[in-house]
């Protein structure tokens, strides 16, 4: 069964990564791992996946910047974010097939993960994948009642040049293929 890394980013929504984090523990798909990459947050995350996933605590690997506030302004005008420098040992560091990412205030259709495996094994020369996304606020709209997949938006493919500057948190590549290529994040 092909694994999937999941690299979920936080930083102080400790309500929003709830809905995340749900959104993961609901799948039927079970083999997948999660960098959790918390940018020093006043309010840690990590007692709130040791919660929601205590049953599966074993396929989380959690990551800290451990930045003052001093270090994130400086880095913020000089270097941008230190996310890609965890996430990029995070996906060395795994032995996935697939890589996606993942925000603190985002949430995956129940479907997900068997769609992505799905694709991936049907298109073999594809090396990534960029997701359609659907907006919505999980208090007023429960993911389930979302749209199905077989939605015609979503029924369309294009080609993905991941240089372009694009939500990164709806694309899904080959992780064997971004180490091959020698790809790092900024």
């Amino acid at each position: 069964m092909n694994k999937i890394l999941i690299l979920l980013f936080y930083y102080n929504r400790p309500n929003l990564v709830k809905v995340a984090l749900n959104s993961i523990k609901n799948h039927s798909y079970e083999s997948w791992e999660i960098a959790f990459i918390d940018d020093s947050s006043e309010e840690p995350g990590r007692p709130i996946v040791e919660e929601i996933l205590a049953n599966q605590i074993h396929k989380v690997r959690f990551y800290n910047t451990n930045d003052s506030l001093e270090d994130k302004l400086r880095r913020g005008k000089e270097h941008g974010s230190i996310f890609g420098k965890y996430a990029q040992i995070a996906v060395e560091n795994s032995t996935a097939d697939y890589v996606i990412m993942l925000c603190d205030d985002d949430a995956l259709y129940p479907e997900y993960f068997n769609n992505l495996v799905k694709y991936f094994n049907e298109h073999p020369d594809e090396n990534y994948v960029y997701s359609h996304i659907h907006t919505y606020d999980p208090i007023l709209t429960p993911l389930e009642t979302n749209p199905p997949f077989d939605d015609h938006h979503l029924n369309k493919t294009w080609p993905l040049n991941p240089h372009f500057n694009i939500d990164m948190s709806q694309v899904a590549w080959r992780r064997d293929k971004f180490i091959e290529a020698g790809i790092k994040f900024p």
